[in-house]
């Protein structure tokens, strides 16, 4: 990322979505997590890399919090974190494969519609107390 500011001829635009377990064993962890995701925000947006937010726990219960296409705003992190409830189970693997189906559905193709010739490159983070592993039928076993 660093690396795309310092050289102007970079043709990569960075994408990052980050994933929030919204577990009950993340609420101990919640004003950690808030601090954390309000910094890599702003760091984001000054390098303007887009940033996608996106809440998990149930199978298929993932929301997308903030999309990659709307603009940074505080009011739109301050949404993304009021949304957090801590109530859920933790399914990672059916979050990672919601991000990738759901969020960054264009990735590796440029954008000719928006005038830039820049190819999107997807990254995703994930903040979790924990990683259960999910069977075939979306079952969870720690």
């Amino acid at each position: 990322l660093f690396y795309k500011r310092s050289n102007n001829r970079q043709q990569h635009a960075f994408e990052v979505a980050v994933l929030l377990d919204n577990s009950g064993s993340m609420s101990r962890l919640a004003d950690e997590l808030k601090q954390a995701l309000v910094l890599l925000a702003e760091v984001l947006r000054r390098l303007e890399v887009k940033l996608a937010v996106v809440r998990f726990g149930r199978a298929h219960g993932q929301v997308v919090l903030k999309g990659l296409q709307e603009p940074f705003s505080a009011q739109a992190l301050q949404l993304a974190l009021e949304a957090m409830t801590f109530d859920e189970g933790t399914y990672s693997a059916s979050a990672c494969e919601f991000v990738a189906r759901e969020v960054f559905k264009d990735a590796g193709s440029a954008n000719p519609s928006s005038g830039s010739s820049q190819t999107p490159v997807p990254a995703a983070a994930a903040a979790a107390a924990g990683l259960g592993a999910e069977d075939g039928a979306g079952t969870v076993h720690h």
